[in-house]
């Protein structure tokens, strides 16, 4: 089922732009500023085979790291859920594909309003793969201390998962308050980057002493 999942979505946005390439402007809008205001264009078809290329990238360096990662038989041990995490990234990039284009084909909608619950769906799976993501080079909060203990990666680990699981409900308001989207997603995303690297360095000064 994964795999049909996975084939899906780097197959749907491919044949969504071919069906309606023609019916698209020369000119497309390709990116919006976190208030939902479009701020970025590109050629028709750039704009087209732009994510659909990034998904095909993604896909090819997902099926790559479990072979080259020195800890590789750690990543045998989560792959299903490993392959569950590549199959939702993959499936938000056609998402948001798909809405490009619609925009570009004239609807009107907010397009920060459409993108939240799917990015809140995304940091929930991310907050899964979290609690089972085991010691490796590729996936996970990789800090020097994380990956020098293993204690340390279980339990910064066990933390970002708690809190990727707050970000999501916080960026759900979002659909709320789409005007105030900077302080619903960058701000919840950046603290919890900030605050998972400095517990992964007192834990691991922590053992130390």
């Amino acid at each position: 089922m994964k795999k049909i999942i996975t084939l899906l979505a780097l197959a749907a946005p491919i044949i969504f732009s071919i069906l309606v390439y023609r019916q698209l402007p020369d000119i497309l809008v390709t990116h919006w500023g976190i208030n939902g205001t479009a701020n970025g264009y590109s050629q028709k078809l750039v704009g087209v085979s732009l994510l659909p290329i990034i998904s095909i990238v993604v896909f090819l360096i997902a099926q790559i790291i479990p072979k080259v990662d020195p800890n590789k038989v750690n990543i045998a041990k989560f792959k299903n859920t490993y392959d569950s995490f590549i199959a939702a990234i993959l499936l938000f990039m056609a998402y948001v594909h798909v809405l490009m284009l619609s925009w570009n084909l004239g609807y009107s909608f907010d397009i920060v309003q459409l993108l939240t619950p799917a990015l809140s769906i995304l940091f929930l799976v991310i907050s899964n793969v979290l609690t089972k993501v085991r010691q490796n080079w590729f996936i996970g909060i990789r800090t020097p201390w994380t990956l020098s203990s293993e204690i340390v990666w279980n339990k910064t680990h066990a933390l970002g998962a708690k809190l990727f699981k707050v970000v999501a409900i916080i960026t759900l308001i979002e659909v709320i308050f789409p005007k105030l989207s900077f302080y619903f997603l960058m701000i919840p995303i950046i603290s919890v980057a900030i605050y998972t690297v400095g517990y992964s360095y007192f834990l691991y000064s922590k053992l130390k002493k």
